[in-house]
């Protein structure tokens, strides 16, 4: 219980800017947390939508979903939308593996990155905006938490290329009992809402499906994944739950 609690409070510390307890510190911990890094996208997910509620009470819808977003950032520091500018703008200007690898090092955000952030944000905010409020928890927590299993299953097929980089400590080939704990979690946190609705199995699928283009893509690439191309997954797969619970309303 104690190694575990560790886990958790390693998974926040890396995931999230929130203050976390004075905590045993090793490679082999930050590894192993990644079991946990669902159940802080599930945290996450209830944040957001409290600021969400307690914003539409004064707000008009609109603001209350930019100001949940806004604050979803402060909580992140903007962690995985960095990976996804690093990432468009390394795919968009270089045309070899080791041309993309150079600009994914580099801290500065080019066209690419700033036409895919920009599209990435506007496609939640409306995606968000459009969907009834009888699915909005469901996008909260499903999109936080599932889209934080995404990466952690390219991590289990394709290997790290990247010689250094922030996700580097993490880059081991997930155990099988990790992975498999990762994935309880997921289906824990999944299955309460396929009870409520049969429509949500979309969801399911929708990754499933998504996950071998991911998968083919950045084998093509780079022969590999990265920790920009991680955060990239994460955000592409939330939009794509978005989406998929946008179509549970038609189901």
């Amino acid at each position: 219980m104690k190694y575990n609690w560790v886990l958790f409070w390693t998974a926040m510390m890396f995931l999230t800017r929130i203050p976390v307890p004075k905590i045993e510190y090793s490679n082999e911990i930050l590894t192993n947390s990644t079991r946990y890094f669902p159940v802080v996208g599930v945290l996450l997910g209830f944040i957001n939508y409290f600021i969400y509620l307690a914003s539409v009470q004064f707000f008009p819808k609109e603001i209350a979903i930019l100001l949940s977003m806004s604050f979803s950032f402060l909580l992140t520091g903007g962690f995985h939308e960095d990976g996804l500018a690093d990432s468009c703008d390394a795919f968009g200007g270089g045309y070899t593996k080791e041309k993309i690898l150079e600009i994914m090092k580099d801290s500065r955000i080019g066209s690419f990155g700033a036409i895919g952030l920009f599209s990435v944000l506007l496609l939640k905010f409306y995606a968000l905006l459009k969907i009834s409020e009888i699915y909005l928890f469901a996008c909260f927590i499903l999109g936080q938490s599932l889209s934080r299993i995404f990466p952690i299953w390219i991590m289990k097929f394709l290997p790290y290329v990247q010689l250094e980089g922030k996700s580097k400590p993490i880059a081991e080939t997930p155990s099988n009992l990790n992975f498999g704990i990762t994935n309880v979690f997921g289906l824990i946190i999944f299955l309460p809402f396929v009870y409520l609705s049969k429509a949500y199995i979309l969801v399911f699928f929708s990754l499933v499906l998504f996950l071998p283009i991911v998968i083919f893509f950045l084998n093509k690439k780079i022969q590999g994944y990265t920790g920009d191309t991680l955060g990239a997954a994460q955000q592409l797969s939330e939009i794509l739950i978005y989406l998929s619970i946008y179509l549970c309303g038609f189901i």
